[in-house]
């Protein structure tokens, strides 16, 4: 029964996303995914909603690198509301865009694994944190 609610409060997420943040954003819908994609400035701005209840936001410039990149897996309205709010946030205020990065997963392999690619990047090295 949980799962049926979870596929109904997912579907919910998104009509209400689609039509309060994303109304202008190009659609493109396949088997598995429905992806929102607009330019804003000099930015790429996709947020996808995949059928296995996962989110993805991302950032990218005209060299198509990574400024923001973040996926979750739906669990409710609440959690949905406020990542993808914020994501919304943050690419509202580009132009004043000053990075910061949260990396957390439940043991820490994978958290130290992608701190220590990030810190030797480049792409790190062009922010301000």
């Amino acid at each position: 029964m949980n799962l049926f609610y979870r596929d109904l409060s997912y579907t919910f997420f998104y009509l209400w996303a689609e039509k309060c943040f994303l109304s202008d954003f190009k659609i493109n819908k396949s088997e598995n995914v429905i992806t929102f994609t607009k330019s804003v400035f000099q930015y790429t701005i996709i947020i996808s909603f995949y059928s296995n209840h996962i989110i993805e936001e991302q950032i990218l410039d005209k060299e198509e690198r990574i400024h923001y990149y973040m996926h979750f897996e739906f669990i409710d309205l609440l959690q949905a509301n406020r990542f993808v709010s914020d994501f919304i946030q943050c690419f509202k205020n580009l132009n004043n865009y000053k990075s910061k990065v949260l990396l957390c997963c439940s043991c820490g392999i994978t958290s130290a694994f992608f701190c220590g690619t990030a810190a030797a990047s480049y792409l790190c090295r062009t922010f301000e944190y």
